[in-house]
């Protein structure tokens, strides 16, 4: 397997986070799903981004970034990514967020709405979940058999698993070249497999009422989806989604899964660039010739 990519560590409160640069124009944050690192979103968008300033973050307790100390959840990310923003010396940025980071950027619009100029999300796994037991997520949270597993089983376990693990969270597109050596042992290092079921956990654990507070973002959103995806349902995430955010435009990538941002990442790029467009009024439109994908309104998701 390989190693993992290194960008620069910022130290924000005691606490160190790992964050990944390339280009410039436009600052776009890109926050990771559960259970990734910001170098899997950098190495899809990367090569494609021009007139963009991409800053991939590793999220709290995963990859080289610090865990936050507590709560888990999507606003205590909100307030780290506020911190963050403020340490890379921006007052306000582009989010693109993917699955469960969709969570925090959602949560970030909601506590710092000055702060967020647009909302990219792909593949949202934004809608609580039940999940009443989660034995395996609870049982990695938990002192004793949590410590057991987390640091003498899955170290090992991961990196003979990862790639099928990874193909099956993919499918039905194929693993992209540039992640054939994804670094699954520093994934999966203890801290991070704790911080996943924890955040987990804490999202599932929200009252679908109060996280319907979302209606009251108020930045543009975007939302690209594939057509596929059964770890993030369209019908469950992204129709509930734009019931509330009704002003969201939607790009449906057909017999795509859960990571348009790997089956296509230059349609993702285009919708990207179109919120930004709309968000801050750019004189160009990007070029969507590729003809790859396909935009219908929010209901018919």
């Amino acid at each position: 397997m390989g190693s993992p990519r290194r960008g620069k560590l910022l130290a924000i409160d005691g606490r160190t986070v790992h964050v990944i640069e390339s280009g410039f124009g436009t600052p776009v944050v890109v926050l990771h799903g559960c259970g990734s690192i910001a170098e899997e979103m950098m190495g899809a968008l990367e090569p494609h981004a021009a007139g963009l300033r991409l800053i991939a973050l590793d999220r709290p307790g995963y990859g080289f970034s610090s865990p936050l100390t507590g709560d888990a959840g999507p606003a205590a990310q909100a307030d780290w990514l506020r911190d963050v923003l403020d340490a890379l010396g921006l007052e306000t940025a582009v989010v693109l967020a993917h699955s469960l980071g969709s969570a925090t950027a959602l949560s970030f619009g909601l506590r710092h709405p000055e702060r967020l100029t647009a909302l990219a999300l792909i593949a949202p796994f934004c809608r609580p979940t039940d999940h009443p037991a989660m034995p395996l997520m609870r049982a990695l949270t938990t002192p004793v058999i949590g410590d057991l597993i987390r640091q003498a089983v899955l170290p090992h376990l991961v990196p003979l698993i990862g790639p099928g693990r990874l193909a099956m969270a993919l499918a039905p597109d194929r693993v992209p070249d540039y992640l054939i050596d994804f670094p699954f042992a520093h994934v999966a290092q203890p801290v991070a497999t704790q911080t996943m079921a924890a955040e987990l956990i804490a999202f599932n654990s929200l009252g679908h009422e109060a996280w319907a507070e979302i209606a009251a973002v108020r930045a543009p959103v975007a939302v690209i989806v594939g057509e596929k995806d059964t770890i993030a349902e369209p019908v469950r995430h992204v129709d509930w989604l734009t019931s509330l955010l009704t002003g969201a435009e939607v790009t449906v990538l057909p017999g795509v899964g859960h990571t348009p941002h790997h089956a296509d990442p230059r349609a993702v790029l285009d919708a990207l660039h179109r919120l930004i467009h709309r968000a801050i009024g750019e004189e160009d439109e990007p070029d969507t010739d590729a003809g790859l994908t396909e935009r219908v309104p929010a209901a018919v998701v």
